[in-house]
């Protein structure tokens, strides 16, 4: 039930090469649309990058469904086309920020909660996407909760103080009419594996989990069952951001536009093959129930991933009141210095957002 939560993280820490100027300008040259094309508004064939593939190393969370398109990205060989060599280190999304702010990534798949906590500490890093701009978790619980005020006096499972599950439910409770700080019992359990282990051995009351085929099961079991969705109580959100540091873009942009171009590229495609998106799913879920990869897809498909991820000042000010009550220099923080949408509108441009790279 719970086989992919409890994977453990890899640690593998790979040279990145950073293409020469003329490289660099082949690139820039490779991506800009045809005149005749751009007048007509035509959806070309996406360029394959011609010059030597770039190795980079990315982390992301351990069989997250918000990665879906990276994974489609990856299987379908459209990072490669790109001219990337992707490696992926298995990391939460704390651990991504560190490995990040320790040359050991290059790009970070990773937590708003966990991104701004680095650059209210002075880390000095770029968004330049955002794949999940809503809340993609469900509250579960057992039968004797049957709504947000029946949680009252309860505890509730998050992973640590000031990470995503934590500043989600900091950012809905209210909404729902409850105080997170006096009306429930906020228990720290390390991990989102922990958080899981305990809402099945009783030591918390309930839990927000990721949609997923695991969260699916409890429902399956009989056993709890869903008591509210976040995405329709909460507005919009910094869930799953890609995160550079800015010197590395600034060295690297070629590099970075090309991961941000396959991404898009990714969700397209991601969108536009329902059967083979979840046949990778399931491979990197590690599932073999096609109905619940299933239902995580439309899931996704329907309420979570845009075709456009653009990194927006408006999904950033919940978590900033959120977190910025126990944290004056996340409450502080002007976040608009640290997006840098340009990227994806650069793949927007070039109508690679309606190019599934099949």
């Amino acid at each position: 039930m719970l086989r992919y939560l409890l994977l453990s993280a890899l640690l593998l820490v790979v040279a990145c090469t950073s293409p020469s100027p003329s490289a660099a300008a082949s690139v820039a040259a490779s991506v800009q649309p045809s005149p005749s094309a751009a007048a007509a508004g035509a959806v070309q064939p996406a360029p394959t990058f011609s010059g030597p593939a770039t190795r980079i190393t990315v982390s992301s969370a351990t069989g997250s469904p918000n990665d879906q398109p990276a994974w489609v990205a990856q299987d379908t060989g459209i990072f490669q086309r790109n001219g990337l060599n992707v490696d992926v280190q298995y990391l939460a999304a704390a651990q991504g920020i560190t490995a990040l702010l320790a040359d050991q990534v290059q790009i970070s798949h990773t937590g708003g909660a966990e991104t701004l906590g680095a650059l209210a500490g002075g880390a000095d890093l770029v968004i330049v996407a955002n794949i999940v701009p809503v809340l993609p978790y469900q509250f579960y619980a057992g039968p004797s909760i049957q709504s947000p005020a029946d949680l009252k006096g309860k505890k509730i499972g998050i992973t640590q103080a000031g990470a995503s599950y934590d500043t989600a439910l900091r950012i809905v409770l209210p909404k729902l009419g409850l105080d997170p700080d006096k009306d429930v019992t906020l228990i720290p359990t390390g991990s989102i594996p922990n958080v899981t282990a305990a809402l099945f051995n009783g030591a918390i009351d309930g839990a927000p989990l990721v949609v997923s085929p695991a969260a699916f099961r409890t429902v399956e079991g009989g056993n709890f069952h869903e008591v509210f969705d976040f995405a329709p109580n909460a507005g919009p959100y910094a869930g799953d951001l890609v995160v550079v540091k800015r010197d590395y873009l600034k060295q690297n942009r070629d590099v970075v536009q090309r991961y941000v171009d396959a991404l898009v590229q990714g969700i397209a495609r991601f969108k536009a093959d329902r059967a083979s998106a979840i046949q990778i799913d399931k491979k990197y879920l590690e599932e073999t129930d096609d109905a619940l990869v299933a239902r995580t897809y439309d899931y996704f498909i329907q309420s979570v991933t845009p075709s456009q991820p653009f990194p927006r000042p408006e999904q950033f000010p919940e978590v900033i009141a959120a977190l910025g009550k126990n944290n004056e220099a996340i409450k502080n923080l002007d976040v608009t210095s640290a997006l840098d949408p340009s990227l994806v509108q650069s793949a927007v441009d070039r109508g690679l957002d309606k190019n599934p790279a099949v």
